[in-house]
């Protein structure tokens, strides 16, 4: 749109423009430009609207850090007549702690300083605020000093926030764009902008708050213009990218913890030891109460003018991808010198062929992948109908357009898909017959095209992509279980059974797998059946037991996963009835575990050791077993697991006494079953 309002003030600046259409072209032009304007607006008033309420916020927080200065005061004045002292001004440098100097015994002060030197020596604070003083005069030239510091970095702060909240002007925003120091992570190298150097002001006053402590030692320090806020590190001089040793803190040296200041600590002891003064007015105590809730207030003041400092970055830059956003190509003026960044929106006239192949060759290839987007979509969404129609049992659900590959007919030659082996799925996600499909790229073949044209939606193919399955595919990775009772003598010469099908109002959530939503489709079940009931679930590998738990997670199954001996664990699957589950490897099948709790044995894959398996299901069918014990085994169908388990359940045979270590090893037997190959011996 605001490319449209130049060509039409360029269309209307020229010569060869009637009179009559001047007067229409101008009230286009201005509806033009006043909906742009109100876009902009609106654009904007988020930033505006968060701006204004940090400044809110700073300013609430403001008036409250006054409010304990005030009723300071006025506790001093009551105060001063109760002591006889003279009155003295209730600034924020000239307030409690000078009265409480003034009537401090000089025994008690020379304790307070000896123990002020003997702490920070213990500590080991060579630079502390400690050493300026040794006397009660020298202490109040330290406290004076800092607490100036105090006031006017509180008043610096209070002049920036009033120049950052005023509308910033186009000279603002193009200097921000270009700052190396707020547009770092897009490798700018101009100048620090006028809004990071107001940022010096919160880094002075935090400092002067607040002490921080190295992560890597117990040494207080206190750092000059430190900021552990900006993510770029120490870089607040005008040149960027240069920094002072001596401030370059934070990142070398680890994070900084903010503790109180100094100047907090030494006027807390000076209250401490004004309480032992008999003759100290309450009221003074009050007003030092009074003084450290401002004080407290102080640092929350800070971080609300910090807030109000990031919002106001936060409409910079939306001011500066507002200008971005309206920028529009536009040849090279006359000498006009094209910087390294407006290659992009600045073409010289000898690059416009190239710039507009470039263009256009980018045109072609984003057409040609929103179709291939599109076409899978559609593959999909028929994939999709096709399946919730099959697993649909409503009469009226059957005879929606969209029909299972079982129940629908190939539009070419009418047949059933399901009296064919196979079925030819195009990009579009059609079905029809191999044979007729076999035709079409037979016909498409002799007239020199290599693509398919779908009958249905008329949508080309590949003919090298399109695909072949079966109606038998989407249920050949179906689990295979047995479901033994334990009780009963022949457990192990049960034959594998398909697991019951589950009731129709249980549905696994999530997508893990055919296995693991197997497992999680019977646990599912069987809690529906008995609500008491309990599992345990072993397997080889903690990977799976991983995904399993997601699974678990995101049906709402409750768990345990046991990795390491622990009795709590054990102790909450066995008394806690809302635990369903425990998550067990199979390599602590062995190690003498009672849960006789459980009721049903979970195995998520098969194993080759027969004794480990019958560990495994003798920590739930034991002596103390008072229910009957069921073991679900989880095997894929026509996948080497099937060999696996007929391995097994040969050697379970064979275990017997000295054989059982026999059994424990693979061997080159084995091998040669589970892999086909024939023994030459």
């Amino acid at each position: 749109m605001e490319g449209l309002c130049d060509i039409l003030q360029n269309k209307q600046n020229s010569d060869d423009v009637d009179e009559s259409n001047k007067l229409t072209r101008s009230l286009h032009l201005e509806m033009l430009r006043r909906k742009c304007s109100e876009i902009r607006d609106k654009y904007m008033k988020k930033w505006e609207m968060e701006v204004g309420s940090a400044h809110n916020r700073y300013q609430s927080s403001f008036k409250a850090t006054e409010r304990f200065l005030d009723d300071e005061a006025d506790l001093l004045k009551v105060a001063s007549l109760v002591s006889g002292s003279s009155n003295r001004s209730t600034d924020l440098i000239s307030t409690w702690w000078v009265y409480g100097i003034n009537i401090l015994p000089e025994n008690i002060s020379t304790m307070m300083i000896e123990r002020l030197h003997r702490g920070e020596q213990g500590l080991g604070k060579h630079n502390s605020l400690v050493w300026e003083f040794r006397d009660l005069n020298g202490f109040h030239l330290v406290i004076h000093r800092e607490l100036r510091k105090i006031r006017d970095m509180r008043d610096n702060v209070a002049e920036m926030i009033k120049r950052i909240t005023q509308r910033p002007s186009k000279k603002e925003v193009n200097e921000s764009a270009d700052c190396s120091i707020c547009r770092a992570y897009f490798k700018k190298t101009g100048p620090m902008c006028q809004h990071c150097k107001e940022e010096k002001h919160l880094s002075a006053y935090e400092h002067v708050l607040f002490s921080f402590r190295e992560s890597r030692g117990t040494r207080l320090q206190q750092v000059e213009e430190m900021d552990i806020f900006r993510k770029t590190g120490n870089q607040d001089n005008d040149h960027g990218g240069e920094t002072n040793d001596d401030t370059d803190y934070g990142i070398a040296a680890g994070y900084a913890y903010r503790e109180p200041s100094q100047v907090h600590s030494l006027l807390k002891v000076l209250k401490h030891s004004l309480k032992a003064v008999p003759d100290c007015p309450k009221e003074l105590i009050k007003a030092s109460d009074s003084f450290f809730s401002a004080f407290d207030s102080f640092g929350k003041e800070m971080f609300m003018a910090r807030a109000v400092w990031r919002h106001k970055e936060f409409q910079l830059k939306a001011l500066d991808e507002l200008e971005m956003a309206t920028l529009r190509l536009r040849l090279q003026l006359p000498g006009e010198i094209i910087e390294k960044d407006e290659k992009v929106w600045k073409i010289r006239p000898e690059d416009v062929p190239i710039r507009r192949q470039e263009l256009y060759s980018e045109s072609v290839q984003s057409k040609f992948n929103l179709e291939k987007s599109k076409s899978q979509l559609r593959y999909l969404l028929n994939m999709d109908m096709g399946r919730s129609t099959r697993s649909s049992d409503d009469k009226t659900a059957s005879q929606k357009t969209h029909r299972s590959i079982g129940d629908a007919t190939c539009l070419i030659c009418h047949d059933k898909l399901s009296s064919h082996e196979y079925v030819a799925i195009l990009d579009c996600g059609h079905s029809f017959c191999v044979p007729c499909t076999d035709r079409l790229k037979e016909v498409q073949r002799k007239r020199g095209m290599t693509k398919v044209v779908c009958p249905t939606c008329r949508q080309r193919s590949d003919a090298v992509k399109v695909a072949v399955t079966t109606e038998e595919c989407e249920s050949k990775e179906k689990i295979v279980g047995t479901q033994d009772a334990e009780s009963s003598e022949n457990r192990d010469s049960k034959q594998m059974v398909e697991p019951k099908s589950v009731s129709k109002d249980v549905k696994v959530k999530g997508s893990f797998g055919s296995k693991m939503e197997g497992v999680v489709d019977t646990l599912l079940k069987l809690e529906a059946e008995d609500p008491t009931m309990k599992a345990v679930i072993f397997s080889q590998w903690n990977e799976v037991l991983s995904i399993l738990q997601h699974a678990l997670v995101k049906n709402d199954i409750p768990f345990i996963r046991m990795e390491s001996t622990s009795k709590f664990d054990l102790n909450l699957f066995r008394k806690d009835p809302a635990i369903k589950c425990l998550l067990l490897p199979v390599k602590r099948a062995n190690h003498g575990l009672n849960l006789v709790e459980a009721n049903h044995c979970f195995f998520v894959e098969p194993l080759l050791n027969p004794a480990v398996d019958l560990q495994a299901v003798s920590r739930i069918h034991r002596i103390s077993q008072t229910r009957d014990v069921h073991v679900h085994r989880f095997i894929i169908k026509d996948t080497i697991e099937e060999k696996i388990y007929s391995i097994m359940q040969k050697k379970k045979v064979l275990l017997t006494g000295e054989s059982a270590k026999e059994t424990a090893h693979v061997s080159e037997a084995d091998l040669n079953e589970l892999f086909d190959i024939k023994s030459t011996r």
